[in-house]
C-alpha cells in the first residue's frame, strides 16, 4: 500500500516486503535513510513512479519506472498481426506497421495516421473476398477463396442443392403434368392439374363418389359411422303386410294378385302400397314372402303361390294342394328369392287353385308378408 506524506518520517519496519511511498516531490540520492532496496516512490504531483535500485556508499539510486507525458499523449497504438508498433524516434516520428490486409499512411508527427483495410478483405481475414455483391443475389462458400455469387433467382424459383456442387435456382416442373406451378415474386402456388374437388358441401360421414371426366366428387347417401356401421337411406327396400282377410279369391283357376296394403317400410318409394314393387335400377334383388291360405277342399288341385318378376316371369313358390297335413284345409308357405331385375321390372305375389269354386281365402294374419331390397352385389 502507499503511505501518504513524507516517507522520511516513517519507521523502517513496514508490513509489506516492498514498501510504497507517496510524496509531492521526486526522490533524490539523499533519500536513503529508512529505505530498503526495491521500495517504490510515487510523486503525486507528476505521477512519476520510482524504485530504489541501490544504496551503495550511502547514496540512493532511484530508477524512474514511469514518467509522465507532457503535451498531447498517444492514446492508442493498434496493430494487426504484423510487426509491433515502434515508438517515436529521435525526430519524433512514430512508425506504425500494418498487418495482413492492413495498410498505413501519413506517418509523420505533423499529420494524422490513416489505417486502411485492403480491399477486398479476404475470407481468412473475415471478409468475403468480393468487392461488390449484386443486389438480391445469394453467395456460397468456397473455402478460403472468395465467396461465389450465384445468379439472382427469378420469380418463384427455388434453390436446389447438389452434391459437391453449388446450389442452383430452378423453376419447379411436373413430369406427369399433374401439377401446375404459378410463379410470382416470392410466391409459389402449386395447383393440381386435374384436381378432384367438390362444388358442394359433403355430408358428414358420407361416402363420396366420382363424377367422371369432370374431376369432381359428389356426396352420397351411403353413410359410415365412426364405429364402422354402414347405412344407406336411399337403398331400395320395402316391407308390407295386411290386416284383414281376402276371401273367396281363387279355387276355380283364378290367378289372384295378393294385396299387401299395410306398408311399414318403403325406402325409395318403389312399392305401390298395394301389391307391386318396381325396380328403380337394374340389379340383383332379394325378396321374401309368407302367405297363409284357408278353405282348401278335397277337390282342390293345382294350388300355386308364385312370385312374378322380370317381365312377368313366374317363380313358383308352392305347388301345394298336397302340402296340407292330415285333413287340414289350410296351406302356409314362406320363402326367400334372389332375382335379377332390369330397371322398371315389377314384382308381385299371386295365388291360384283349381278344382272347385271361388272358395279359397287368404287368412287375416300378421304372418302374411311381402318384402324385398336391392342386394349390394
Amino acid at each position: 500500500m502507499f503511505f501518504p506524506g513524507d516517507p522520511l518520517n516513517y519507521p523502517a519496519n513496514s508490513l509489506s516486503s516492498i514498501r510504497r511511498y507517496e510524496s509531492n516531490r521526486d526522490p533524490n540520492n539523499f533519500d536513503v535513510k529508512n529505505f530498503s532496496l526495491g521500495d517504490e516512490w510515487l510523486n503525486t504531483t507528476t505521477n512519476d513512479w520510482f524504485k530504489l535500485a541501490s544504496k551503495a556508499n550511502g547514496s540512493a539510486v532511484w530508477c524512474n519506472l514511469c514518467a509522465s507525458i507532457s503535451g498531447d499523449p498517444i492514446d492508442f497504438i493498434l496493430t494487426d498481426d504484423g510487426p509491433i508498433a515502434v515508438g517515436p524516434d529521435a525526430e519524433g516520428i512514430l512508425t506504425l506497421s500494418g498487418g495482413n490486409g492492413i495498410t498505413t499512411s501519413g506517418q509523420d508527427p505533423s499529420t494524422e495516421v490513416v489505417i486502411d483495410l485492403d480491399s477486398p478483405v479476404s475470407v481468412p481475414n473475415g471478409g468475403t473476398g468480393l468487392t461488390i455483391i449484386t443486389d438480391h443475389s445469394v453467395v456460397v462458400g468456397s473455402g478460403v477463396a472468395p465467396l461465389t455469387e450465384l445468379t439472382v433467382g427469378l420469380d418463384g424459383e427455388i434453390l436446389l442443392g447438389a452434391t459437391a456442387a453449388d446450389p442452383i435456382f430452378s423453376a419447379p416442373t411436373s413430369s406427369d403434368n399433374l401439377l401446375n406451378f404459378n410463379l410470382g415474386p416470392g410466391t409459389l402456388d402449386i395447383v393440381a392439374q386435374n384436381a378432384v374437388a367438390s362444388a358442394l358441401a359433403l355430408t358428414e360421414g358420407a361416402v363420396v363418389r366420382g363424377d367422371g371426366g369432370g374431376q369432381d366428387v359428389q356426396t352420397s347417401t351411403v353413410l359410415i359411422s365412426d364405429a364402422g356401421e354402414m347405412t344407406n337411406p336411399s337403398q331400395p327396400a320395402f316391407v308390407a303386410g295386411f290386416l284383414g282377410a281376402q276371401n273367396n279369391v281363387t279355387g276355380d283357376g283364378t290367378i289372384y294378385t295378393v294385396i299387401f296394403g299395410t306398408v311399414s317400410l318403403d325406402q325409395g318409394g318403389d312399392f305401390d302400397g298395394v301389391s307391386t314393387f318396381t325396380a328403380p335400377v337394374a340389379g340383383n334383388y332379394v325378396f321374401y314372402t309368407a302367405v297363409q291360405l284357408n278353405g282348401l277342399g278335397a277337390s282342390t288341385t293345382g294350388v300355386q303361390i308364385n312370385i312374378r318378376a322380370r317381365l312377368n316371369r313366374a317363380f313358383q313358390t308352392s305347388n301345394g294342394a298336397n302340402n296340407r297335413s292330415g285333413g287340414s284345409n289350410t296351406l302356409i308357405h314362406n320363402g326367400a328369392y334372389f332375382i335379377d331385375m332390369a330397371a322398371s321390372d315389377t314384382c308381385f305375389i299371386t295365388v291360384t287353385a283349381s278344382g272347385g269354386g271361388l272358395t279359397l281365402d287368404i287368412v287375416n294374419s300378421t304372418s302374411n308378408i311381402f318384402s324385398g331390397y336391392l342386394a349390394p352385389v
